[in-house]
Order: C-alpha cells, then structure tokens, then sequence
C-alpha cells in the first residue's frame, strides 16, 4: 500500500491500471475543507 500526497493544485494523476481510492476529503482539515489544500491517495497493488 501506498500513500500518496501532493499540493500542487493541478495535480491530474495518472494512475491508469492501479487500484486506488481518493482519500483527500478524509485527510484534509476541518479548517482547510473550503479550500484546495492537498490532494492524497491510497494506492494499492491489484
């Protein structure tokens, strides 16, 4: 498994062919929900 994370903010991930779950509305702070802070990731092996 694999964690990922970026604060870029036109990150476009090319995950093609990976199992993966967006995971950003669950890392991001009560504080920072309005605004584009980071983007993660879970990814894991197929």
């Amino acid at each position: 498994m694999l964690w990922f994370s970026t604060n870029h903010q036109r990150f476009d991930p090319r995950l093609d062919g990976l199992d993966f779950v967006e995971m950003t509305q669950r890392t991001v702070p009560e504080d920072y929900r309005n605004r584009t802070a980071h983007r993660s990731f879970r990814i894991v092996k197929g």
